[in-house]
């Protein structure tokens, strides 16, 4: 794992958990209603988009 996937990993809780603290539904929503699970969403989605972040500023510039 690279430090910029590890950063949106991270950002990703970070901003699971405020998605949560702030708009969370209250029941009956399957990801949102949980805060550990909101986490672990947000931490999902932040390190899969920081991870195409890499790849995008990684590649191979003499390709076309």
């Amino acid at each position: 794992m690279n430090k910029l996937t590890a950063l949106g990993i991270g950002l990703g809780l970070a901003g699971g958990t405020v998605y949560y603290t702030f708009w969370g539904c209250e029941g009956g929503c399957l990801i949102t209603s949980n805060p550990y699970l909101t986490a672990l969403w947000g931490a999902a989605m932040g390190g899969l988009l920081f991870s195409s972040l890499h790849d995008f500023l990684h590649r191979d510039k003499t390709a076309i």
